[in-house]
C-alpha cells in the first residue's frame, strides 16, 4: 500500500472519530477545563511518539535478520491477507488476554483501563514499552510468515480505524449483523467496565466467540461505569513506573 494512500486513511479516520467525539463537552473538557486530564493526555502522546519510535527502530532490525519460511507468491493476494488478518487478530486476542490475567503485566497494560472517561483518547493511553514489546512480537511472527506489505497494512489500517472506533464516546453501531463480527463501542466498553473481564477481541470478535470471552453488551452499557480508578488519583509518571514500583504484580 503506498505510503500516502495509509497515512490518507489513517488521517481521515482519525479526524472522523476524534471529529464526533468533540462534540462532548465532557471530551473537550480533555484538553480545556480539566488540567489534570489534559496533563495526562498530554504525557500519553509524548510516550506514544516514542513507543512508535522505539517499534520502528525495533521493527527494521527485525526485517533485515528475521528470514520468511513461507512465501504467498502463488497465492491470490486476497487470500494472503485474510490470512495475515487472521493470524494478527489472534497474536492480539493472546497477547491482550494474557495482560490480563498475569498480575505484573497487567501494570504494563493498565493505564488503558484507568480513566473514566471513555473516548478516543484512550487510544493513546498504552505504556511505550508494551507498544515496543507487543508491536515487536507481532512483527517477529508476520515477518517469518512471510506475509507481504501490503497485507500487513491492510491489517494495520483496520486496526488503527477499528481502535479509534470502538473508543469513540459516540453511540455508533454497524448493525445487528456487523456488531457481531466486529468490534464497536458497545462491545468494547464491557471490556471496560469496572469487572473487566472479556472481549479481548482488537478488530473482529471471532476469537473471542471461539475461546468463550465474548459478552455481548447489554441494553444499559452506555450507563454503565468505566475504568479503575478515578483520573485524578493517577498521573502519568506514575504510571510509567508502576512496572518497577510493584514487581510483586498485584492486580487492583
Amino acid at each position: 500500500m503506498p505510503t500516502v494512500v495509509f497515512v490518507l486513511m489513517s488521517l481521515t479516520a482519525t479526524l472522523l472519530f476524534v471529529g464526533l467525539d468533540l462534540r462532548s463537552a465532557d471530551f473537550r473538557a480533555s484538553f480545556t477545563s480539566d488540567r489534570l486530564r489534559r496533563r495526562r493526555n498530554i504525557g500519553y502522546v509524548v510516550g506514544n511518539i516514542v513507543g512508535m519510535t522505539g517499534l520502528g527502530v525495533t521493527n527494521a532490525w527485525l526485517a533485515a535478520h528475521i528470514p520468511a519460511l513461507v512465501h504467498w507468491d502463488r497465492l491470490p493476494v486476497v487470500v494472503e491477507v485474510v490470512a495475515c488478518v487472521v493470524v494478527a487478530e489472534g497474536i492480539n486476542w493472546l497477547s491482550h488476554w494474557v495482560k490480563h490475567v498475569q498480575p505484573w503485566l497487567w501494570n504494563f497494560h493498565m493505564q488503558h483501563h484507568v480513566g473514566r472517561h471513555y473516548n478516543t483518547t484512550l487510544t493513546l493511553h498504552t505504556h511505550p514499552v508494551d507498544v515496543i514489546v507487543s508491536g515487536a512480537g507481532m512483527s517477529a511472527v508476520l515477518l517469518v510468515l512471510g506475509f507481504q506489505p501490503l497485507a500487513v497494512d491492510v491489517f494495520v489500517v483496520a486496526y488503527y480505524v477499528v481502535n479509534l472506533y470502538k473508543h469513540g464516546h459516540t453511540v455508533l453501531s454497524l448493525g445487528a449483523v456487523l456488531d457481531r463480527v466486529i468490534v464497536g463501542p458497545a462491545y468494547h466498553r464491557v471490556h471496560h467496565t469496572l469487572d473487566g473481564r472479556g472481549n479481548y477481541g482488537s478488530v473482529l470478535t471471532f476469537y473471542d466467540v471461539v475461546f468463550g470471552t465474548a459478552v455481548w453488551p447489554p441494553a444499559d452499557i452506555y450507563q454503565r461505569s468505566v475504568g479503575v480508578v478515578d483520573v485524578s488519583e493517577r498521573d502519568f509518571l506514575a504510571e510509567m513506573m508502576l512496572p518497577v514500583r510493584d514487581a510483586s504484580g498485584v492486580k487492583p
